[in-house]
């Protein structure tokens, strides 16, 4: 599969994954509103102990938000997602309710960049998993902590600066880039299954490699599953780690927002997207296809021979 269409796909599994909400229904009127706002934004998360940062400009209108980095904008938001002057949009989707896994509570928050903030916490468990303080006015997320299953910190974003949206900008990108549509069909049962370590298929959508894109969430972190054929080079990976994750080889590439994971098994090859923190990430690969024997025979046969 070649880089443009893959993109593409990616950043469609990246608009599933900035569809999920943590908001609980008592805090909904908080969380939800569309009010116009501008930033930067630092995102820091760990992987293994190595931790990647990025630094983000921010523009958000409605729905939709634009982000830069280093001065390449992409749009996500309503179900469509554009980078470079081509993306995708999806025809339709689902929504998840927070799992009943998760607790939550809330309750009024410290000021943050002058501005009064709403607490909220996701329990899960006897451990606090993910922490966010909206700005009360906008509903924005100023700070958000996700926790791995030690109660370590995993991941945290932060606005350093918080002031008025850019229009113009909103104008110029609304009428830049192509799209194309991913429709909704029904799952492929045979391959994917419908639950994944409590997560569970909101949509199932058709790539133009006629494979499926399935999109999985528990309502707080959620990713996306790709299926292609059999030893599909995925060229934006073929740098990526190799590690071992429950016993098992993959190629994974972290940035500080999602991760991409890849493996093939039988004649499938795989591309998870999402933004799940390692210790749910380790449950959900071992409940997918496992990597194929011969995957490990080949590396150490070009190790040993060359």
């Amino acid at each position: 599969m070649r880089s443009r269409r893959l993109v593409a796909a990616l950043l469609a599994g990246l608009v599933s994954v900035a569809m999920t909400s943590p908001a609980s229904a008592g805090d909904r009127e908080t969380t939800e509103r569309s009010e116009i706002y501008s930033g930067v934004r630092v995102v820091v998360s760990v992987w293994d102990g190595v931790a990647t940062a990025g630094v983000y400009d921010i523009e958000h209108i409605g729905d939709m938000e634009y982000v830069s980095i280093d001065g390449t904008w992409s749009v996500l938001g309503e179900g469509s997602a554009t980078s470079g002057g081509g993306g995708m949009a999806l025809a339709g989707w689902s929504t998840i309710d927070l799992s009943n896994k998760y607790q939550v509570r809330s309750s009024a928050g410290k000021s943050l960049l002058g501005r009064a903030t709403r607490l909220v916490e996701v329990l899960e468990g006897d451990f606090v998993r993910s922490t966010f303080r909206f700005d009360v006015r906008t509903g924005a997320p100023l700070s958000t902590k996700i926790y791995n299953g030690d109660a370590e910190l995993f991941r945290s974003s932060t606005m350093v600066s918080f002031g008025r949206s850019n229009l113009r900008l909103y104008r110029e990108l609304l009428e830049s880039g192509t799209q194309d549509i991913m429709m909704s069909i029904p799952l492929d049962s045979d391959v994917l299954p419908e639950i994944v370590a409590g997560y569970e298929v909101a949509d199932v959508y058709e790539t133009k490699s006629g494979g499926q894109q399935v999109f999985y969430t528990d309502g707080l972190f959620s990713f996306s599953v790709f299926t292609l054929a059999k030893n599909t080079r995925v060229s934006e990976l073929v740098d990526a780690d190799e590690v071992t994750i429950g016993s098992a080889a993959y190629r994974r590439f972290a940035s500080p927002t999602v991760v991409w994971v890849t493996w093939t098994a039988s004649d499938v090859t795989y591309v998870l997207v999402g933004d799940v923190p390692p210790d749910q990430l380790e449950a959900v690969l071992g409940e997918l296809p496992r990597p194929s024997r011969g995957n490990f025979l080949t590396r150490w046969w070009g190790r040993m021979f060359g």
